[in-house]
């Protein structure tokens, strides 16, 4: 509960500071603290190889990669390359 709480003083001192930077990550602030509905379709040209449901999960990019990480049905799943990811 207090890093929650932390984490919303945080982000109100910040907004209020009017950080540009700040503000165009606040969304990716918010949906890392929220789970959703997804679908993620990998791609080779223009053809969808691969479509993942994702229900009431976080999508996670890999540091200092191009991937993607989730899981699905109980398994860790990882992509790369020409990924999509649709927030339902």
């Amino acid at each position: 509960m207090n890093k929650a709480l932390l984490t919303l003083t945080l982000i109100g001192t910040l907004t209020l500071t009017g950080c540009g930077a700040f503000k165009n990550n606040l969304g990716r602030a918010a949906e890392a603290l929220s789970s959703g509905n997804y679908v993620v379709t990998v791609w080779s040209g223009d053809k969808a190889v691969r479509t993942y449901e994702v229900k009431n999960g976080f999508i996670n990019s890999e540091k200092e990669s191009d991937g993607w990480f989730f899981m699905h049905n109980g398994k860790l799943i990882r992509v790369s390359g020409t990924v999509t990811i649709e927030q339902q």
